[in-house]
């Protein structure tokens, strides 16, 4: 079993009586209704405002896409000596990139693998 941490955490009484309404309505302690709110929001995906993919290929096909701001125009990149199906994975994974939902970077990375050897996040 592993090791429980215990911490303490400061709450204003309004956001404890809001826990304590929830947690009675689902029929659980304040304590299980906090873990059950911290498990699902650090296994959701993380959306990193800055990040570099590069995709390798046979034939010396490459790609890059440059996520280097906020702005979804602050996306850059590149593409040389693809094959029709590099460019239409290219094209989606840059699409997702640009709009950077939960789950974009990894379905990007997904794009990229499918028709690529390597895929690398910097």
């Amino acid at each position: 079993m592993a090791e429980v941490i215990r911490f303490e955490v400061r709450l204003a009484p309004d956001l404890v009586a809001a826990l304590d309404e929830r947690a009675g309505a689902s029929g659980m302690s304040r304590n299980r209704l906090i873990e059950d709110i911290l498990a699902r929001a650090v296994a959701a995906p993380y959306v990193k405002p800055r990040y570099t993919l590069r995709a390798f290929g046979p034939d010396a096909s490459r790609v890059t896409i440059a996520r280097e701001s906020d702005d979804p125009n602050g996306v850059g990149g590149g593409a040389a000596s693809l094959s029709q199906a590099q460019a239409d994975a290219y094209r989606r994974a840059k699409v997702l990139v640009q709009r950077n939902d939960p789950g974009d970077r990894e379905a990007a990375k997904a794009a990229l693998m499918a028709v690529f050897d390597e895929v690398i996040e910097l």
